[in-house]
């Protein structure tokens, strides 16, 4: 006889520090993806949602509020209705998104898929920064390297 779909569901998630459950469980064209106790495939967010919080309303896309594309705590879910969701006033590190610290841009996925994000400016600056600093130590680190050996 088969598991129960919670008892499935629990072996699949790894809970960490921020409270997230992140799903260990296969993907399918990368997407969690979950059998029910009826036979039927669905998505991982959905399931979860459904099982913990209640029925999904019709043409509700259900998103994280947390920053962990594959976490499934339902405490961490959101339902949203379709072209109701307010894109954020800021980037996940709190710099404002304006006219000048903003760029966007549309992602094409193996899929077929598009999808128009935002990147912050202030953010990339100091992304870039640390990867600069870092190429640069490690020239410095071979450079010397090769003197030593000489």
């Amino acid at each position: 006889m088969a598991r129960p779909a919670v008892e499935r569901f629990k072996g699949r998630i790894a809970k960490n520090e921020n409270g997230c459950w992140l799903w260990t469980g296969p993907l399918k064209h990368n997407r969690a993806f979950f059998v029910d106790d009826a036979g039927q495939e669905v998505a991982v967010h959905r399931w979860s949602y459904a099982h913990f919080i209640g029925p999904i309303p019709d043409k509700a896309t259900i998103y994280q509020k947390c920053e962990f594309h594959s976490c499934v705590n339902p405490a961490h879910l959101i339902a949203v209705l379709s072209g109701s969701r307010k894109p954020s006033a800021t980037c996940k590190y709190g710099h404002e998104y304006t006219k000048n610290n903003s760029i966007t841009r549309t992602l094409t996925f193996a899929s077929g898929e598009r999808r128009v994000v935002r990147i912050c400016r202030a953010c990339r600056s100091i992304h870039r920064k640390g990867e600069s600093a870092k190429r640069r130590d490690q020239k410095r680190a071979k450079e010397l390297a090769k003197q030593t050996l000489n």
